[in-house]
C-alpha cells in the first residue's frame, strides 16, 4: 500500500505534458521543491536523527530506516520504518 501511495505521490508532483503545473501545485498552491521531495527513493535506507537536548550529550541520536513513502500534504515529509524500535515514523528533509 505505501508504495502505492508514494507512486501517487510522484506522479502528482511531477507537471503533466499539456498541463501547466503539478496535480499538487493546483490542489495545494504550494511549490514543489524537488531537491526536498525528490532526494531519498522508496525503499532506501537512511540514518533518522533526532535533535540532541544538550550539546554535550553523548546518547546516540541516530537510527537506521527505510523510506517507505512521501507524505502528499507536504513538501520534504517522509514516513520511514525505523528498524530498532520496529515502528513507522513520519521526519521532514532538510
Amino acid at each position: 500500500m505505501d508504495l502505492c501511495l508514494d507512486s501517487i505521490a510522484v506522479v502528482n508532483r511531477i507537471p503533466k505534458e499539456a498541463a501547466e503545473q503539478a496535480t499538487f501545485k493546483i490542489f495545494t498552491d504550494a511549490q514543489v521543491d524537488y531537491m526536498r521531495d525528490f532526494q531519498v527513493e522508496w525503499g532506501e535506507p537512511v540514518v533518522v536523527k533526532k535533535p540532541k537536548g544538550i550539546s554535550s550529550d553523548v546518547t546516540v541520536t541516530g537510527q537506521w530506516g527505510v523510506v517507505v513513502q512521501r507524505v502528499m500534504n507536504g513538501t520534504g515529509a517522509l514516513k520511514v520504518y525505523l528498524v530498532q524500535s520496529r515502528f513507522m515514523h513520519i521526519v521532514c528533509t532538510s
